[in-house]
């Protein structure tokens, strides 16, 4: 059994939760991976 998302998920999944990643790429809500931020996962 492989314990790890599928491959799709383990970036597609995780990338629009990272604020850095908004910053390096320039995220813009027409992007098709924008996520508005507060719909973001926050853990900390």
């Amino acid at each position: 059994m492989d314990p790890h998302s599928l491959g799709k998920w383990r970036v597609d999944g995780a990338l629009p939760h990272i604020d850095a990643w908004y910053e390096a790429f320039q995220i813009q809500p027409s992007d098709p991976m924008y996520l508005p931020k507060d719909a973001r996962a926050s853990i900390w």
